[in-house]
């Protein structure tokens, strides 16, 4: 998990917007809204670079180059269209100019016009409105009228809109200058409009247009047509290159570098020759980020991915264990969601490539473990995108995602293993990594490595403490081991409750439960210590040198290799996957600890039990019990010990019965008579002065120094209230379902006696942490009182209509009680 978080970063840093990572001409477009838009424009030959690899988005447009543009719009030349001698109202354009054929061009066909000083003025910036104006004349909108009070390009904004030329343009000032960037995408928005053949003009009623049959893209560049938004079907290759499946037409992406997280998404983009160019993935889409890592991992980055807007799966997403997303970076959701089952995987050994040309054909041939492969329909993925099969080499991870489509990639790493758990996972130099499912595990002899049979837990758990060499595949599964040595060594720590004891002759034995497979181990301790430890401890084993040492856990603590104990946590927040400041993973390990305490006895436990936990399912319970976390360096939970303590309470419960005195020589002793739980009614001595604070018909808690002694004083904890006798707080029992274990209460509320949570005002209690008093009461000198008290068992007890629940009056304690009437 360290090497996953440290990877964060890195992996959270990846951001990537909409269009492809491709390997476009200019490098200072690549990731904006325009990457595609400008590629497309320059395989059009409409625009070209600042230089070979710059674009320069943000650089202002002439007009002059402006009117360069349009002219390309229709794929004219200056050649044979300007005849020779032509000359154009304007002073500042000769016929020498660069520009001057342009301008002819674009004049005559009514794009450009000039200013009422007879200029043109070629080298001024051109406005956005300006702009705007040049599209809509070349699409054949001639005779917008310039006569608005609010503006002279105001009508040309109104059709503008209209014909949605300014998408992907965000709205802005029409009279600021207008940057390359920007230019492109208009003009772009004018090639793929329909709404462009004019069938009739009027100054005075406006304009009418049907939709053209072709779009001007598709009227002057007849060679290419145009993949518009279409849904990308599946990855993969053929003999002509990488590529992608929109239906069942297969099209070949060209140089450009093909992400695998573009499965299920949709793609914009040129096309000649079935061949792609222009790219841009998932349009509508233009702030992303890619996030990729094991789906556990991911998971625990709190990202929703089973909400994600498109969800598409390669393999198998019930066994996925490795996925990308491609997230808003705005809003942090999760637009698509592409799954990876690592499960199926080839080392390869040996990888040869043929490559035979006959004439314009070019035939592949793939050689991979002396097995041969049709090069056709494959493709191979390295780090999320394409790559050519070149760059796979002996010893690479190859994961089959999809028919015709692997994934490459493998790391080795060193270290020795400190952790095998049940879960299918190894630790290795305190990080965390999945076991593939056939991974290979070698011991390494004097002469070369053996293969175990199977790598099964029994076999790699005897082998903590060992070096090893560990390889990686793209998922961060580990996909082959190699033990260095054999030489063994024990765990440093275990942790656990001591669930029974029993003498021997020279020591006792203390069983306790291990948070490892839930197994019990037994551990000597000497004479001198056998009275230290008790059921429900919480204890270490640690090794020093041959030594191992039990230590009694009574408090936070924190042990080498940065592991931390939360002892007797009670978190004031929990939110799956939190537990207050501590997170929680797929591997976390829940535990419910059962502390059984003797009847009215306040420390001395009968029993001590352990369960396994579904940590998800049961997890919304927790705070309803006391908990013990074991957690990393990373705050993250490897333990959760839910603690259940039934008929566990700190002082005594009594029914005050009467008073008393004695007198020996002249010396009065005031006594007061308690019946309390299950014993018969006893004498307490009370402090001179005290007595008025007992009256008969009292249900109190009270601490002694003898529970038992006539001689032991008593003091008052805390008293059931006999004005809240009545209490409209009250669950009042409307009827008892003694088939289905539930009461029904007169508020509509209802109680299943055999479950041990209940919601209650608003949060969830734990019923085996309260106590259960059962009482009658009647009038006594003109107010409500108890006359008996006992305990009970909510699940065996015969509850009647008009029982009343009184919870939160005395601390830990319910009392359900019968006899009150109004």
């Amino acid at each position: 998990m360290k090497k996953f978080l440290a990877c964060l970063s890195m992996i959270m840093a990846l951001l990537c917007i909409s269009t492809a990572m491709a390997s476009t001409t200019y490098f200072d477009t690549r990731g904006t809204r325009y990457e595609g838009v400008v590629e497309r424009m320059s395989e059009l030959g409409i625009i070209n670079g600042m230089s070979a690899n710059t674009y320069a988005p943000n650089k202002e447009v002439t007009r002059a180059e402006l009117a360069k543009i349009v002219v390309k719009m229709q794929k004219l030349d200056q050649s044979g269209v300007v005849p020779k001698g032509a000359t154009l109202p304007f002073s500042d354009v000769k016929p020498q100019d660069w520009f001057f054929d342009y301008v002819y061009i674009a004049y005559t066909m009514g794009i450009v016009r000039g200013y009422e000083d007879n200029t043109f003025r070629p080298n001024n910036s051109v406005t956005y409105a300006e702009v705007v104006a040049m599209m809509l004349r070349y699409l054949g909108y001639t005779r917008i009228t310039t006569d608005n009070p609010e503006g002279w390009y105001v009508n040309y904004l109104i059709k503008m809109r209209e014909l949605d030329l300014n998408d992907n343009i965000s709205e802005q000032d029409y009279t600021t200058n207008a940057i390359r960037g920007d230019v492109a995408m208009f003009a772009w928005n004018t090639l793929i409009t329909s709404k462009w053949e004019i069938t009739l003009q009027n100054e005075y009623e406006g304009f009418t247009y049907t939709y053209a049959p072709k779009t001007p893209l598709e009227t002057y560049f007849t060679e290419y047509t145009f993949l518009d938004n279409a849904s990308i079907r599946r990855l993969g290759g053929s003999d002509k290159g990488v590529g992608v499946w929109v239906g069942d037409k297969f099209y070949v992406t060209k140089d450009e570098i093909l992400p695998l997280y573009a499965k299920g998404g949709r793609i914009t983009a040129l096309v000649k020759d079935d061949v792609l160019s222009g790219i841009t993935y998932d349009e509508e889409f233009l702030n992303e980020k890619i996030v990729s890592g094991p789906l556990f991992f991911v998971r625990t980055q709190k990202y929703k991915i089973s909400q994600a807007k498109h969800v598409y799966s390669i393999g198998s997403q019930e066994k996925a264990n490795y996925v990308y997303l491609v997230v808003d970076l705005d809003t942090d959701t999760v637009i698509r969601a592409i799954y990876i089952d690592s499960g199926r995987f080839t080392i390869v050994e040996s990888i040869s490539i043929d490559s035979k040309k006959s004439g314009d054909e070019e035939e592949f041939k793939l050689k991979i473990n002396d097995t041969e492969y049709s090069y056709e329909d494959t493709a191979v993925m390295r780090n999320g995108f394409s790559a050519g099969w070149s760059s796979v080499s002996k010893g690479d991870c190859l994961l089959t995602v999809e028919d015709g489509l692997y994934v490459v990639g493998s790391t080795e790493i060193e270290g020795t293993i400190n952790q095998f758990s049940t879960d299918n996972t190894i630790t290795i130099n305190n990080e965390k990594y999945n076991i593939a499912n056939q991974c290979e595990c070698y011991i390494y002899t004097e002469e070369k490595p053996v293969l175990f049979e199977d790598m099964g837990a029994t076999k790699v758990k005897s082998y903590i403490g060992v070096d090893v060499k560990a390889y990686l595949n793209v998922a961060e599964e580990v996909y082959r081991i190699e033990l260095q040595k054999n030489e063994v060594e024990e765990k440093l720590y275990q942790f656990g409750f001591v669930t029974r004891t029993y003498p021997n002759t020279s020591s006792d034995t203390l069983r306790f439960v291990l948070n490892y497979g839930n197994e019990e181990k037994m551990f000597n301790i000497e004479d001198a210590s056998k009275n230290y430890y008790d059921l429900g401890d919480l204890v270490s084993i640690s090794k020093e040198g041959a030594e191992k040492k039990m230590t009694i856990i009574t408090k936070d603590e924190t042990f080498k290799n940065d592991i931390g104990v939360k002892y007797l946590y009670d978190p004031k927040t929990y939110s799956y996957p939190m537990i207050g400041e501590y997170m929680v993973t797929d591997e976390t390990q829940y535990y419910k600890i059962t502390l059984e305490y003797e009847e009215n006895s306040i420390d001395e436990i009968k029993s001590c039990t352990v369960e396994e936990m579904d940590g998800k399912e049961e997890f919304d319970t927790l705070e309803a019990y006391g908990i013990t976390l074991i957690y990393d360096e990373f705050m993250e939970v490897r333990t959760v010990f839910v603690i259940n303590e039934k008929n566990k309470f700190d002082n005594q419960i009594a029914l005050v019965k009467g008073f008393g005195f004695e007198r020996e020589n002249r010396e009065v002793t005031e006594h007061v008579s308690l019946s309390v739980l299950n014993q018969t009614v006893v004498g307490f001595v009370v402090n001179s002065g005290e007595k008025e604070l007992f009256e008969s018909g009292d249900l109190i808690t009270f601490k002694s120094s003898d529970a038992k002694a006539e001689t032991a004083r008593v003091e008052i904890v805390e008293k059931f209230l006999r004005e809240s006798i009545g209490f409209k707080r009250d669950l009042i029992v409307k009827e008892y379902d003694k088939k289905g274990k539930v009461i029904h209460f007169e508020n509509g509320e209802d109680m299943k006696v055999t479950s041990e949570i209940y919601d209650w005002n608003g949060k969830k209690i734990n019923l085996n942490r309260f106590r259960l008093v059962f009482g009658k009461v009647s009038k006594m000198d003109g107010k409500w009182g108890f006359y008996t008290i006992n305990t009970m068992e909510l699940s065996s007890f015969d509850f009647k209509p008009g029982d009343r629940f009184a919870i939160g009056e005395m601390d830990d304690i319910i009392v359900v009680y019968r006899g009150y009437h109004e």
